[in-house]
């Protein structure tokens, strides 16, 4: 048997040289930056969008507590029309009760806008003015819950002008170039676009649409409030009337909601009237 030698080499096991080393210790550090990077860049991202929602909360709170926003299903006639507001100025808030959605809506629908808000898709209508309200939000942040949203939900809009309620009618599922689902509405609208599906990863290739519609401020008021209120008001009125009136009949005051409701459709029949003439 013969003597093992430097010829041999070094004692098993052998080593082969640290050339793999390196490449595998090189890489190990390339993976662990590139998640650094990306776990700052989304603690980024989340920090700043919820400082500022917090932040134009606290402006919208204390706006509408200076002078409260009125509850209103009248929106204004379109002409004349407001000026476009300002990329990236604030707008509103959306809130959804039902899903615990809420969030600043922010003039524009571009990147920087949906990564804070909710964003006002350009040329759409307001809050406030006549026809069809368009809003877009990313699919897994402030429009995640869109998912579970079912017709008859409420949607609530406040703004400056005032505070507008809606409800949904339907959800619809549409091409990135199905456009259409903005056009102008006659009546108070309210559309929802986000990416679809929600588990999708990556550019999601469809859009998830909820359509909303306008409704009246009295129904927007929990039935029990509105009962709360009624007694209250004939309670007040009683005791001013005296021995003269013992209660008000509710019939009368049916009958002066169903004079008004009339009003409203004679004047919104002769402005669609005049839209058609003019169209």
């Amino acid at each position: 048997m013969q003597t093992p030698s430097n010829r041999w080499g070094p004692l098993p096991p052998h080593d082969t040289g640290n050339s793999r080393a390196w490449w595998w210790h090189w890489l190990e550090r390339l993976l662990l930056l590139t998640a650094a990077v990306c776990i700052g860049y989304y603690a980024y991202v989340t920090v700043e969008a919820y400082a500022y929602q917090v932040y134009e909360t606290r402006e919208l709170d204390a706006i509408l507590h200076s002078g409260p926003a009125r509850e209103t299903d009248q929106p204004r006639s379109a002409a004349p029309r407001r000026v476009e507001p300002t990329p990236g100025s604030t707008i509103g808030r959306i809130d959804i009760p039902r899903l615990g959605v809420s969030a600043i809506v922010r003039a524009g629908s571009d990147a920087k806008t949906l990564r804070l808000a909710v964003g006002h898709i350009p040329g759409t209508a307001l809050p406030g003015e006549a026809g069809n309200v368009g809003l877009a939000g990313h699919r897994d942040t402030f429009f995640r819950h869109l998912q579970n949203i079912r017709p008859e939900d409420r949607i609530r809009i406040t703004s400056v002008e005032g505070t507008y309620t809606y409800q949904v009618e339907r959800t619809t599922i549409v091409n990135p170039s199905d456009v259409w689902v903005l056009d102008p509405t006659e009546h108070g609208a309210l559309t929802l676009v986000t990416c679809y599906p929600f588990s999708y990863v990556g550019s999601a290739p469809q859009r998830f649409v909820v359509r909303a519609r306008l409704v009246p401020a009295a129904s927007a008021v929990s039935s029990g409030e509105h009962r709360q209120g009624q007694d209250a008001q004939r309670a007040r009125y009683n005791s001013e009337a005296g021995p003269r009136l013992r209660t008000v009949q509710p019939h009368d005051h049916r009958g002066v909601q169903s004079q008004r409701r009339s009003g409203q459709d004679h004047h919104g029949s002769e402005r669609r009237n005049r839209a058609r003439r003019f169209g």
